[in-house]
């Protein structure tokens, strides 16, 4: 028979999956093999993930910290923070843009070709 425990850990901060912020206290649950010594996994959870979970008897994501792996080796899972709204903000404004460039790049072109003759003008072209 397997074992389970669970526990609250309080940390200087760690960054779990699905957490906008560092969690200095948070749930760990670890699963023991039949013989109790060896940990097969282990998984931390924010408060909320926990309540979410038991209140609407759901899935909910959660930071896997370590587990055995099937070459026999323990593994652990790597949370790196989420985007600030900075970041986040300068990607779109990036890819904006990547779009308008490309949209006046190709309005050149068209422009282009209907002085140069390649493209048969008229109202209808124009428009």
């Amino acid at each position: 028979m397997s074992k389970i425990k669970m526990s609250m850990v309080q940390s200087s901060g760690t960054w779990l999956n699905d957490c906008p912020q560092k969690q200095h206290y948070y749930v760990s649950i670890e699963i023991f093999n039949p013989e109790g010594r060896t940990s097969i996994v282990r998984v931390a959870l924010s408060f909320e993930q926990v309540t979410r979970m038991l209140m609407y008897n759901g899935e909910v994501n959660c930071t896997l910290e370590r587990y055995l792996g099937e070459d026999g080796k323990i593994h652990e899972e790597k949370v790196n923070p989420p985007e600030t709204v900075h970041q986040r903000m300068k990607k779109r404004l990036d890819d904006a843009y990547k779009s308008l460039e490309k949209r006046i790049e190709d309005i050149r072109r068209d422009v282009y070709d209907m002085l140069n003759g390649n493209v048969k003008t008229g109202k209808n072209s124009l428009k």
